[in-house]
């Protein structure tokens, strides 16, 4: 069986880019390229693969794609086909024609009499392995392949233009962004903004006033989020999911309207205010025809003569500056009568700007105190202003705005941060610790993932930073490097402390991987282990209560929660106080024989 062959040969190849990732990350791209050459070309019988499922060898391509990626420190999600173009190293489908287009040459144009017969027998000529060597030799466009990749919920394609002749409703804006989205898939404001873009061409063409470019943009997002919404919860069957995704399927033939709110009234041209109610109804009755030459004729006449007339403007203004220039210059020269002398009117005189108070009206321990006690810089300056008063102080030559309260307390905080980076100088090996946590917004009433990072040791613990980040693994892992190395403590990072998280403990491109890179050694990896036992109590609280909600706050334990400061905590008594002497047993002989078994990861 075939499949058993390339089940080796992916072992051989996991093998072969776990040890040339482990002995040879530090070396040049170079050197990575030439080993990768040697050792990941050599496929053992690839030619004579012949009758082998699909899945099995797409295993075997994820496998020689990832080899590169981890050789040379890529994330898994980039481009496979871009990471060997640039590289100039082949993939396994050109591998396997190299090889089939060797062996097949070798068979057509050998003399030996064995292989001659062979070779005009209806088993090589008909046969799967003559078969696959077709399939491997002859390209076949994948333009047309992948134009069949429907979309979910969508039933239509991802395309890149919009049509040409109606205004664009949901499904086709939509398809136009996951094509941008599939080509950009790291920058999602790109692909918003060329599908936006697009959708006010098509406007433009049919002569409607659109809204402002930014609320285009807005609601492309939120077309957006609501499709990604709805795969996110692609595998539930629940009745609202349900409703929701059919609810999201009957408005996709409805039009994508951006048309300004007053368009009716703005359009002048009866056909043009036609054509934008008839797209409005359902089926978007009507299409554009060709160019209206005539309109544009007199587009073209009114553009032009404006700017003939603003020309003009322009010249006019500059003779009038001109001739005003010339008169000012004939009286200064001509002689005139000390009357005449007096009549001249002299400039007023100025008025002095009284030049700002650069006195502090914060010192480092009140800043501190408002900081505290979490008073606004508006609030701050209604408090003071009258303490300053009563005090006995002279308040006109103080400032107590709230941007002059703001200014200082900020000089105060960076003085204050530049103190503590400088004083912080631990002669200790030191364990980083870090951990997202959704914290209140200090702009909104929402809630923002921040980073904690903080750094322990033998009596050492200090909060470095609580920058806000997006999770993803390589933005967090450059916004702990440069942390650590504003504090210049680089050299003493000798562990991390971390959730097993894929995006931490991802071994391609996880953040301990690139930490480590980044600091150019190997460090001490002491994981947290609670989110394997949060999964195995989230699987046992499934199947005895099937009807769970996926949402962080269960009801259920919102109410516990909230009664528990009534629960009598010093007398409680367990649900089952009796156990059966042969229950207890068979837990005993249990656990002891989990506890004899080896647990690598320490689960």
């Amino acid at each position: 069986m075939t499949d058993d062959d390339i089940i080796k040969q992916t072992t051989k190849l996991l093998v072969v880019g776990n040890t040339l990732q482990r002995k040879f990350s530090y070396c040049s791209r170079e050197v990575k390229m030439e080993l990768f050459r040697s050792h990941c070309y050599s496929i053992y019988c690839n030619s004579l693969w012949s009758r082998f499922r699909e899945a099995t060898l797409n295993c075997l391509k994820v496998c020689h794609n990832d080899i590169l990626k981890r050789l040379l420190g890529l994330p898994r999600w980039c481009s496979s086909s871009l990471a060997f173009a640039r590289n100039r190293v082949n993939n396994l489908d050109v591998i396997r024609r190299h090889s089939v287009f060797s062996l097949r040459s070798r068979v057509e144009l050998s003399t030996n009499s064995i292989i001659t017969s062979v070779r005009q027998s209806s088993a090589y000529v008909c046969g799967p392995i003559q078969q696959r060597w077709l399939g491997l030799l002859v390209v076949h466009n994948m333009s047309s392949t992948r134009s069949t990749d429907k979309l979910w919920l969508v039933g239509a394609p991802a395309t890149q233009e919009l049509p040409s002749s109606v205004l664009p409703n949901r499904e086709e804006v939509l398809c136009v962004l996951q094509y941008h989205a599939k080509l950009n898939p790291r920058d999602l404001t790109f692909s918003v903004r060329q599908t936006a873009l697009n959708v006010q061409h098509q406007y433009s063409k049919a002569n409607i006033p659109t809204v402002d470019p930014c609320d285009i943009l807005k609601k492309v997002r939120r077309l957006h989020e609501e499709y990604n919404g709805l795969k996110k919860s692609k595998s539930r069957t629940t009745g609202q999911a349900e409703e929701n995704r059919a609810n999201f399927v009957a408005c996709l033939k409805n039009l994508f309207d951006v048309a300004h709110r007053d368009a009716m009234s703005k359009i002048t041209i009866k056909e043009d205010r036609d054509f934008l109610e008839a797209q409005r109804k359902p089926g978007r009755q009507g299409k554009m025809g060709g160019m209206d030459w005539a309109w544009v004729e007199k587009e073209t006449r009114t553009q032009q003569r404006r700017g003939d007339d603003g020309s003009r403007a322009a010249q006019e203004s500059q003779a009038f500056t001109e001739r005003q220039a010339t008169v000012e210059l004939e009286s200064s020269t001509s002689s005139s009568s000390p009357e005449e002398q007096d009549v001249i009117a002299s400039p007023p005189p100025k008025r002095s700007r009284r030049a700002p108070s650069q006195k502090k009206i914060l010192s480092p321990q009140v800043s501190a105190a408002l900081d505290r006690t979490n008073i606004s810089d508006r609030k701050a300056a209604h408090v003071l202003l009258p303490f300053a008063e009563e005090l006995g102080a002279n308040t006109r030559e103080l400032s107590f705005s709230a941007s002059t309260v703001n200014r200082q307390r900020k000089r105060h905080r960076q003085e204050k941060a530049a103190e503590l980076k400088e004083k912080f100088a631990p002669d200790v090996p030191l364990t980083l610790h870090w951990d997202g946590k959704l914290m209140p917004s200090l702009t909104n009433e929402g809630v923002v993932d921040r980073l904690p990072i903080l750094v322990s040791g033998e009596g050492v613990e200090k909060i470095l930073a609580v920058p806000i980040t997006d999770g993803k693994a390589e933005p967090t892992a450059n916004t702990i490097h440069s942390v650590i190395s504003e504090w210049a403590i680089s050299d003493r990072i000798r562990a991390l402390s971390f959730d097993t998280t894929a995006t931490n403990t991802g071994s391609k491109g996880g953040v301990c991987v690139r930490l480590q890179q980044s600091l150019g050694r190997d460090l001490l990896h002491l994981a947290c282990r609670h989110h394997m036992l949060e999964i195995l109590l989230g699987t046992v609280f499934s199947a005895l209560i099937p009807e769970t909600s996926q949402s962080p706050d269960i009801a259920a334990f919102v109410r516990f929660r909230e009664f528990w400061p009534y629960v009598e905590q010093d007398h409680y008594r367990t649900a089952n106080e009796e156990l059966k002497e042969d229950w207890v047993d068979d837990i005993l002989k249990l656990c002891q024989g989990y506890l004899r078994k080896d647990h690598p990861r320490d689960d």
